[in-house]
């Protein structure tokens, strides 16, 4: 169980101090060598993360944020086994959460919620929030410079609100770029945005950004780390009684050659909305591809299902033109339950799955690859959950251990994916938590929860990846 604390003052990694050098070059020679830090229960460490590329440092403290809502939330945080020794805050409150548990945090209503490990224990926090109403749910993440979201919008039908929180000490300093099918959405108001420290902002992009068609959205920090979240609402303005439907977009590292975009809904999952206006005409799903580059982009577009990879007939490449965003209709393509989008580029391209209809809201999450575990905490209020695992390169086993709130492990099972294929696996319903542990890195995934039918995509969280955090230099 984790201990309680007073509240500490965020700690800035990039300030230096000299016991700290030693550190990061044992842990660089260590890395070097091939050894790996171990947690217990849990895999080794790998040497190298796939995601993370930028010169990194171990933290003192880790911060975990759950964004702001336009609607009351409930936030479930969790802690991988053996990382119970420490402290685990939230907004200053110290939580009690057992050895391989998680524990449910309500509140603070409609604002971010900071949760703040120490010790062993930030090498293994890991959360999700939840809306209270209309279904949205979204891993919390820890701060950071960059972010990326595609299949944003900012117009009457489909309109999205920008969240940006700065938890740490001193001023962070962002730029926010948006790109639509015309290009790059210019606005004056989206350079140089200034957040104090403890303070968030809320950027509706159809008020300071208006365009037609999806989206793409890049956050860079020139000062200070934030975090950002996209809230995303469509609407149909052509019914009266319609009303918004939401979701979160789940974020990207960042543009890639290669995504996997997992969590797409049952195909005629979102035609079963109710009244006489729900209906097959009033589903769609879309690819959303999006290219920041100066150069066109050719993107091979394939499904991954159980069976394996492949390209369905009559869909064609995707051309992406520099700095822009291009939306590509796939409902008639897919046509089974748990299959996944695989993108090859030429280009580093950005990549989201929108399925929308007249109730519910779904975007597929950008899977990204991870060695070691990768953990996600299951909302609370039962419902159906799905783990999707999709493998790239060669076959892969992974272990699935799944843990009640207590830490009491429920099930363990060994998962083989075959290559390039997408394999579904049913969680239990009283689990609270999920922990997948790959040995090689060759695996990307999320978790499909169905409540009330109301359907999200969350992302598997690379835990142990949080040993490693950009190392901010002081600016100025």
């Amino acid at each position: 169980m984790t201990t309680s604390g007073s509240p500490q003052a965020p700690h800035d990694v990039g300030a230096t101090r000299p016991g700290r050098i030693t550190v990061v070059l044992l842990v660089l020679l260590v890395v070097a060598t091939g050894a790996g830090l171990a947690v217990a229960g849990a895999a080794t460490m790998p040497a190298d993360v796939p995601h993370e590329a930028e010169l990194t440092a171990e933290p003192d403290q880790r911060q975990v944020v759950c964004p702001a809502s336009d609607v009351d939330s409930t936030s479930v945080v969790g802690l991988l086994p053996g990382a119970d020794q420490g402290t685990v805050s939230a907004d200053g409150t110290p939580l009690h959460i057992p050895d391989a548990g998680t524990t449910t945090v309500r509140g603070p209503g409609r604002d971010p919620l900071t949760v703040t490990a120490t010790g062993e224990a930030t090498r293994g926090v890991y959360a999700t929030s939840a809306k209270n109403v209309g279904g949205g749910m979204t891993a919390c993440s820890s701060p950071r410079a960059s972010w990326w979201f595609v299949g944003a919008g900012a117009s009457p039908g489909h309109f999205s609100r920008l969240e940006l929180f700065n938890p740490r000490s001193g001023p962070a300093i962002v730029d926010v770029e948006v790109l639509g099918p015309d290009g790059a959405v210019e606005s004056p108001g989206l350079r140089g945005i200034t957040i104090p420290s403890g303070s968030n902002r809320s950027l509706r992009l159809s008020e300071v950004a208006p365009s037609q068609g999806s989206l793409s959205i890049h956050v860079q920090a020139s000062r200070g780390l934030v975090e950002a979240a996209l809230d995303d609402h469509v609407l149909d303005v052509l019914d009266p009684a319609a009303k918004p439907v939401a979701e979160w977009v789940p974020d990207a590292i960042g543009p890639t050659r290669h995504v996997v975009l997992s969590g797409l809904p049952k195909p005629g999952a979102l035609k079963s909305g109710s009244g006489p206006s729900a209906g097959p005409s009033t589903v769609q799903d879309t690819l959303v591809l999006a290219n920041p580059g100066n150069r066109g982009a050719v993107a091979k577009i394939r499904l991954s299902t159980r069976e394996g990879a492949f390209t369905p007939k009559g869909l064609q490449p995707a051309t992406v033109p520099p700095e822009s965003v291009v939306a590509i209709p796939l409902g008639e393509f897919v046509t089974s339950a748990n299959t996944s989008v695989l993108v090859d580029a030429d280009q580093p391209i950005g990549a989201g799955y929108v399925s929308s209809g007249r109730a519910d809201l779904v975007h597929a999450v950008p899977a990204v690859p991870w060695a070691g575990p990768a953990a996600t905490a299951l909302p609370a209020g039962g419902g159906q959950r799905t783990l999707l695992l999709t493998a790239g390169g060669v076959e892969t086993t992974v272990t699935v251990t799944q843990y009640e709130s207590s830490g009491k492990e429920r099930d363990r099972a060994e998962t083989a994916v075959p290559d390039q294929s997408t394999v579904a696996v049913r969680l239990d319903p009283k689990a609270s938590s999920v922990v997948v542990t790959s040995a090689d890195g060759k695996v990307s995934g999320s978790v499909l929860v169905t409540r009330d039918d109301l359907r999200s995509a969350l992302p598997l969280t690379p835990v142990l990846a949080a040993l490693r955090v950009p190392a901010v230099r002081p600016v100025g």
